[in-house]
């Protein structure tokens, strides 16, 4: 028999006579009678309906509290080896079942893409990881080695453009060298002609002073010469160089691009963390799957061992594994359910004493205004047979 089964023959019985008393009640069509006292019977039967169906649902409830409360005290009172065995069983389910809620309640780690996308090729991939965590450190030593050359090539440049200036320096000088000179040679033929006086040391100094000026603007000269070749070499080496490592670092980053753009990632950190986040989801659905077959082992394998007991009702307890795995959480659940009896006793006892209160004052009613309309008779009776008021005491 189950806790909560549906209607029995009885009660289907019952539901037909209500709804068939209910429909004579509203068939009645002297409502507007001046006299209340035929409405206020019909309104008692009619609340005496309602109550009468309330208790059948109480006693359904009580029934089924009951039979639980014996089943309970069944399972309690067994022999210890029977005990034994549905305490072993019932751990092993409350073990899986915990099992199973810790992986549901767990957030994945990865999105159903990235998932599909790391099982596409799930044995390539801590290849792929090494790899890219290699190419990775390459690139960071052709990014310095590439930014050194760039800097160094900078300061050749810079270098060579203070060459320039100086080769723009020494130009000018030149040409103030020469201005002067010829300034003075001119004086000095001026002043020969005009004032007679004799030249020659004044001229000797005049040549000396230039052609050193000359010999030292020649030296500073053929060193930027020889300083721009260098720097020109330099440069050249060094635009040579840089033009290999460039390429080095644009294809090791091309490769690495392709594997960022394949499983959306920027990094090979990145990438190893999803890897670890998708062997440990691999690793959970298969532990799950196992806990599901497990579970429906034990779960079978409970349902065999309580069936070969009397119980009401073996399914309820599919539910209930953890009280039989605890002694303490049936007994709690026992002490539940007898108060929860107690309470539905109590609404039972209440709802029969007003039906019983009810018919006495459809009773007095009659009596006192001495109403008995064959009508009125006729659905006080039915309501007596269907409320089964005969068992009540109506004194």
């Amino acid at each position: 028999m189950s806790f909560f089964g549906k209607k029995n023959k009885k009660k289907e019985e019952l539901d037909a006579s209500f709804e068939k008393v209910l429909n004579e009640i509203q068939e009645i069509d002297d409502w507007n009678n001046p006299q209340k006292t035929v409405h206020y019977i019909l309104d008692s039967c009619e609340q005496i309906i309602a109550l009468t169906k309330q208790i059948q649902a109480q006693d359904a409830e009580i029934n089924v509290l009951t039979n639980y409360m014996e089943d309970i005290l069944t399972i309690k009172n067994l022999p210890k080896n029977k005990k034994d065995d549905l305490y072993i069983v019932a751990k092993n389910l409350e073990e899986l079942d915990k099992s199973k809620k810790t992986y549901e309640g767990k957030s994945p780690p990865l999105t159903d893409e990235q998932f599909m996308t790391l099982a596409e090729d799930d044995e390539g991939i801590p290849d792929v990881i090494k790899r890219m965590q290699e190419n990775e450190k390459y690139q960071s030593v052709e990014n310095k080695n590439m930014r050194a050359l760039e800097a160094a090539k900078s300061e050749y440049e810079i270098e060579r453009d203070r060459i320039m200036v100086s080769n723009r320096l020494l130009a000018r000088i030149t040409m103030l060298m020469a201005i002067t000179f010829m300034s003075f040679l001119f004086l000095f033929f001026v002043i020969r002609e005009n004032v007679k006086i004799d030249i020659s040391a004044y001229l000797l100094v005049l040549l000396f002073a230039t052609a050193v000026g000359i010999f030292i603007i020649f030296l500073r000269s053929s060193h930027n010469r020889r300083k721009n070749r260098e720097l020109i070499r330099s440069i050249n080496k060094t635009i040579s160089a840089l033009n290999v490592v460039r390429m080095k670092y644009a294809n090791v980053t091309r490769a690495i691009s392709y594997e960022q753009e394949k499983y959306k990632v920027t990094t090979s950190a990145e990438l190893n963390y999803l890897w670890d986040r998708y062997v440990e989801m691999v690793r959970a659905r298969d532990q799950y799957a196992k806990d599901n077959d497990d579970y429906e082992y034990f779960m079978a394998r409970l349902m065999r061992l309580l069936a070969k007991l009397d119980l009401h009702d073996k399914k309820i307890w599919r539910s209930q594994v953890a009280a039989i795995a605890h002694e303490d959480i049936m007994d709690k659940l026992y002490h539940n359910i007898n108060l929860r009896r107690k309470k539905v006793k109590l609404r039972k006892e209440e709802n029969l004493n007003a039906v019983k209160s009810e018919r006495i004052e459809i009773d007095k009613m009659m009596k006192e205004h001495n109403y008995y309309t064959p009508e009125v008779l006729e659905i006080i009776s039915s309501v007596d047979k269907i409320c089964g008021l005969s068992a009540y005491e109506m004194n």
